[in-house]
Formats: C-alpha cells, structure tokens, sequence
C-alpha cells in the first residue's frame, strides 16, 4: 500500500519548538462514542460598558480605557522580526486586520464560537531587550481544542501528555479548511 499523509499515521517535526508531533488523520474516521456537547451560539456586544478592556470604560485603576487605533496581534511575520516592539504601525495594524480574520475563519469551520487558546512567542526582553537575537522569530501559535465537530472536543489526555502529542487533522487538511472560510463571522452575514 503507497503511503499517504492524508490517511497514514507519520510523524512531522514543529520546527518552532523542536518537536516531533504524530498526525494520525485515520482516528478521524473512526465513529464517536464519547461525550458530545452542544454548540454555544453566543450573541457578544459590540462594546460592553461593564466590561473594562472596552473603549470609554474606567478600569479599577481609574484609567479610561483608550479609544483603540491599533490592536497587538500577530501571525507569523513576512521579514525577520524578533519581538513585538520591532513592528511598525501599519504592520501592527495589518496584524489585527489578520487575527480578526483568522478568528472569523474558526468560528465558520463549525459555525459556534471556536475556543481556543493562544499565545506568544518573541524574543527575551529584560537584560537581552538591545541584543540581536536573530534566531527568535517572533510568532504567536493558536491550540483550537474543536479538530472534530462543534460537538465533539479534543483534549490532551493520556499518551499525549506523558508521551507525544497527536493530531487527527495533517496540517495540509487544517490548512485548507481555514483557508477555504470566509473572512466575516457566521454570525454577522
């Protein structure tokens, strides 16, 4: 039988950690007989005046919080960039056009709000703050724990926390699933 990655367990190395993960796209295919929630649809504000990360809103601090003109985002950058403070104002801003986008894109693959967690990775600041460090790329990295259905939750249990991490999508198919969204929320066309 002729190998392929779309059906076959293999492994693919995360050169952004220096890790191993396993795909196995086959555990997809396999009938679900676990726990199976139903979809939150969650109608969010647009602004919230109780909430104080939103424009106008005085936080405990007795700071009003400012009127937005950029948002810090990133997805991984086209040029070399090694924290956050080496991007400029425009690149700032086509960064939260981009992590708007992105987050449209995973609430359409199953039409709910899509969870996920997310996080940032740059350069060390501090003492290293003028250093060139030019083996840091500066990224951020989404973990969505929706691979199978809006219902259906996968967690890190197990052999994958003791062991290895696993996929049940290659990051070809998650690729072009994300790709194939739209960029406008389910929710707002």
């Amino acid at each position: 039988m002729e190998f392929n990655p779309n059906e076959h367990q293999h492994l693919r190395y995360n050169p952004l950690k220096g890790d191993w993960i396993l795909v196995s796209p086959h555990r997809a295919l396999r009938p679900w007989s676990g726990q199976v929630e139903q979809p939150q649809v969650e109608i969010v504000p647009e602004f919230d005046p109780k909430n104080p990360l939103c424009p106008g809103v005085k936080r405990s601090s007795g700071i009003v919080t400012p009127q937005y003109k950029s948002t810090y985002t990133l997805v991984l950058p086209k040029r070399q960039v090694q924290r956050f403070t080496d991007l400029d104002k425009k690149q700032k801003e086509a960064l939260a056009a981009a992590l708007k986008a992105i987050v449209a894109k995973y609430d359409n693959i199953f039409k709910c709000t899509f969870p996920y967690s997310m996080g940032w990775h740059g350069a060390p600041t501090g003492e290293k703050f003028k250093e060139s460090l030019p083996y840091w790329t500066f990224h951020g990295c989404y973990y969505p724990p929706l691979l199978r259905s809006a219902t259906v939750k996968k967690f890190m249990v197990g052999y994958e926390m003791l062991a290895q991490a696993q996929r049940d999508i290659t990051p070809e198919s998650a690729a072009a699933l994300i790709k194939e969204q739209s960029e406008v929320r389910f929710s707002d066309k």
